[in-house]
């Protein structure tokens, strides 16, 4: 993927996760690698985000800028 990108033949590249706190999803989002990451996220499945707890994965994906919201 990161030749991909370097070549111009992709523009961003990204991953996708189900998990919150496994220590390969926070070396992705640590590595620079990455230009955004797909977290499942939902009515049923809201851990990677809880406002009572200040750490997770969606918190960390959106302090290096790999986060963007939109409005539905």
């Amino acid at each position: 993927m990161k030749e991909l990108k370097e070549s111009g033949v992709a523009k961003n590249i990204g991953f996708t996760t189900e998990d919150n706190n496994d220590d390969v999803v926070y070396r992705f989002i640590n590595s620079g690698d990455f230009d955004f990451i797909q977290i499942c996220y939902n009515l049923l499945f809201q851990q990677p985000y809880e406002p009572s707890r200040p750490f997770g994965s969606l918190l960390e994906a959106e302090k290096k800028g790999l986060v963007r919201r939109f409005a539905v």
